[in-house]
């Protein structure tokens, strides 16, 4: 922010205090508080204690004083910006003031990010009126975020163009899809404040206990992940000659001896393929489907899948293999995706969605999910307005000679993206060949 502006919010933010004022903002507060603690069984004290023990809690300040600042309180219906120009205007700039009056006058609204320039700019999309597609020129921000993030923020006109204010919610990568489904169910026919009061609700939610999108397996199945103990024998050569001898089984590793589970002739279903309701856990190694995960290690054979039928037939083949070398009944565990989070929740560490599922997962079924994500992200994108292609959707692009050149450079601009987000998160490059390949074009 300019200088102006920041004594202008550094203003507001005194005023704000005074006691004619605290109350109503902790009033504020308490509405994007309440129904999550109820739900949660917390008090309003633990909530905020969650929020910044997760580094949120800027975030949280900045969301509610914002809505503090739309909205009229009191008999007379005040407005705290109106209040603050009537007595203290003239220690503000003409800037200053106009940026407070749009905070005023503005809306919380839940934006799609579809296109970036890191330092410089962003491309939003409106997701309950998509029509509504901005640039925001945001210098600081843009170098976060990413393409097919989203975000609860207010965007306002300022010098010719458009910028967010300060308050700004980075929605949890993972649960984004189940917070914008929600809203848009959920949406209809609410006022500015009720809809900024949802998105804020919303996001303290799954900043505080997040919930997973739902999560299939390649055959349909929901995500349960099962883990399979049996007792064994002491002949582990034998079992390993078998697993070794056995198509179905790919040798991975030897200490301690592991395989892949692959599948015959099983469907892949990618994230283009998915529902937008949830996400298909799905990998393959040399071109055939991952059905589980087999070692032998501290006198036992564990075999790892997802899906209570999935797991049904890895303990039927595996006895009919090894079934002499078996001693008695395998031991099953199941954990479905919330539970992993609850235990980690149970053992202290972090809440933050995306590094606890990723550490629960592993690096491997992370990358899978993030990869089905943003199967879905440019799925959609192609078939939307982008600033960057005139207002043209990149299907549209393809059959404007004048458009082709720039659609390269967003093409190209998307593959930069991607090799940055892999290189900053330590995953590999999500391949966005299939981009190219579904619009036709060449020159990459």
């Amino acid at each position: 922010m300019g200088k102006e502006i920041d004594q202008a919010v550094r203003l507001i933010i005194q005023w704000s205090k005074k006691p004619k004022w605290e109350r109503f903002y902790h009033e504020t507060r308490q509405l994007h508080l309440l129904p999550v603690c109820e739900e949660l069984g917390k008090s309003e004290q633990q909530a905020l204690s969650d929020i910044n023990k997760g580094g949120f809690g800027d975030m949280l300040f900045g969301i509610c004083l914002e809505d503090f600042l739309s909205r009229n309180w009191g008999p007379r219906q005040t407005n705290p910006v109106d209040d603050l120009l009537k007595y203290k205007g003239g220690k503000l700039s003409f800037t200053g003031k106009n940026y407070l009056r749009a905070i005023k006058d503005s809306a919380l609204r839940l934006w799609d990010v579809v296109d970036i320039d890191p330092g410089e700019w962003l491309d939003v999309r409106d997701c309950l009126r998509p029509e509504d597609t901005f640039r925001v020129i945001e210098h600081s921000g843009s170098q976060s975020m990413q393409h097919g993030d989203i975000i609860g923020a207010r965007v306002i006109k300022s010098g010719g163009g458009h910028r967010f204010t300060g308050g700004i919610l980075m929605m949890p990568r993972l649960q984004a899809l189940n917070i914008k489904d929600s809203i848009q169910a959920a949406s209809e026919g609410l006022s500015r404040h009720e809809l900024c009061g949802l998105i804020g609700s919303m996001w303290i939610r799954q900043v505080i206990s997040p919930i997973l999108p739902a999560l299939f397996n390649t055959d349909g199945e929901e995500a349960l992940f099962g883990t399979v103990y049996f007792r064994i024998t002491e002949q582990i050569e034998a079992i390993e000659t078998v697993l070794d001898r056995h198509r179905e089984f790919s040798r991975d590793g030897d200490n301690p001896p592991a395989w892949t589970w692959l599948g015959e002739g099983s469907k892949t279903t990618t994230g283009r393929e998915a529902s937008v309701s949830g996400i298909v856990l799905s990998s393959q190694k040399n071109g055939r489907q991952c059905l589980g995960q087999i070692r032998l290690e501290n006198e036992r054979l564990t075999l790892d899948a997802n899906g209570k039928n999935r797991v049904g037939q890895g303990v039927a083949l595996i006895k009919s293999l090894v079934g002499d070398y078996l001693v008695g009944e395998p031991l099953i565990k199941y954990q479905t995706p919330e539970q992993l989070q609850q235990d980690q929740e149970a053992s202290g560490s972090p809440s933050s969605s995306g590094p606890s599922l990723r550490e629960e997962l592993g690096d491997e079924e992370y990358g899978k999910i993030m990869s089905d994500f943003f199967d879905q992200h440019y799925q959609e994108v192609l078939d939307q307005l982008l600033p960057v292609l005139d207002n043209h959707s990149p299907r549209e692009a393809v059959a404007e000679k004048q458009l082709l050149p720039k659609l390269i450079v967003w093409l190209r601009h998307v593959d930069s993206a991607e090799a940055d987000r892999a290189d900053r998160e330590g995953l590999p490059v999500y391949d966005t060949q299939w981009i190219w390949d579904e619009l036709g074009v060449t020159g990459r």
